[in-house]
C-alpha cells in the first residue's frame, strides 16, 4: 500500500475522564478496591490489568512474569489486580494457583466507570497483547492503554508497535518483545522506581493522550485526510469515496 493511501484513525478518549472518579458501588468493585487498599497499607506497589482474558491478550505472559518475580521480588512487594474474563480465565486462575502467587487477585469485570476508579488506585498498569509485528506495523489503538494514560498510570507495554503511545510519550516501558523475563524486568524497574518518578511518567502519558487522542482531534484529522486533494483523488479513483 502506498503511504498516501493510508490514514490511521485510532480509538480515542473523552476529555475530562481524568477528573475525580465516581464512587465504586458494585460488590465486585468494592471487593477489588478493598484488596488494593490492603496492599497499600502493606506498602506494596499495585499493578492493574483491566481487559479481556483471551489468548490474544497475553495475560498468561504477565502471570509467568510474576512467577519469575517470586525469585526476585521488588523491595516494596507487589499486589496485582487482574480485572476481566474470557476464554483463558480458568487457565490463568490455575496457573496463578500453581505458581503460588498469593498476592494476585482475579476479579470479574466491572462497569467502565468503576474500572477507571480502580485504575486510579494503582501504581502501574500492564497493557497486554502479543508481539505480532504485522498487526501493529501501522500503529496501535488499545482502549485500555488510553484509559491507563488518562488515569496517569505508567504502563508496561509488552510488544512492538509503530508509534506506540507508551514509547512515544515516555509513559512507561515499551518492550520490543514481551517474554516472562522481559516483562518481569519491566515490572521490577517500575516498582523499584521512586513513586514521584512513576507519577511523572503517568503525567507524561496523560498530557500525551489529551494532546493526540481526544475525539475532536481524531475527527479533525480524519476530515483533513478525506479532504486532502491527493488522498481524496486516490481514494475516489479506487471507489473508496464518492
Amino acid at each position: 500500500m502506498e503511504p498516501k493511501r493510508f490514514y490511521w484513525a485510532p480509538n480515542g478518549v473523552v476529555d475530562g475522564e481524568d477528573q475525580p472518579q465516581k464512587p465504586i458501588r458494585s460488590e465486585t468493585g468494592r471487593k477489588a478496591a478493598a484488596k488494593m487498599e490492603l496492599w497499600r497499607t502493606e506498602g506494596r506497589c499495585v499493578l492493574i490489568y483491566a481487559g479481556s482474558l483471551g489468548p490474544p491478550n497475553g495475560v498468561d505472559v504477565l502471570v509467568e512474569a510474576l512467577g519469575v518475580l517470586r525469585n526476585r521480588p521488588p523491595a516494596t512487594g507487589l499486589g496485582v489486580l487482574i480485572i476481566g474474563k474470557g476464554g483463558s480465565t480458568a487457565a490463568i486462575a490455575e496457573r496463578i494457583k500453581a505458581l503460588q502467587l498469593e498476592d494476585v487477585e482475579v476479579s470479574q469485570p466491572v462497569a467502565r466507570e468503576e474500572a477507571l476508579a480502580l485504575m486510579a488506585k494503582a501504581d502501574m498498569a500492564y497493557a497486554g497483547g502479543r508481539s505480532l509485528d504485522a498487526l501493529y506495523k501501522y500503529g496501535t489503538s488499545v482502549n485500555k492503554v488510553m484509559d491507563y494514560m488518562m488515569t496517569g498510570l505508567p504502563i508496561v507495554f509488552p510488544h512492538y508497535a509503530y508509534k506506540g503511545p507508551v514509547g512515544e510519550s515516555g509513559a512507561g516501558i515499551q518492550l520490543a518483545r514481551g517474554t516472562p523475563e522481559t516483562v518481569a524486568e519491566a515490572i521490577f524497574t517500575l516498582a523499584e522506581m521512586p513513586a514521584e518518578e512513576r507519577r511523572q511518567m503517568g503525567t507524561l502519558g496523560r498530557h500525551y493522550v489529551k494532546e493526540h487522542f481526544i475525539w475532536p482531534k481524531i475527527a479533525a484529522g480524519y476530515i483533513d485526510a478525506l479532504t486532502d486533494g491527493d488522498w481524496a483523488r486516490t481514494a475516489e479513483a479506487d471507489g473508496a469515496i464518492t
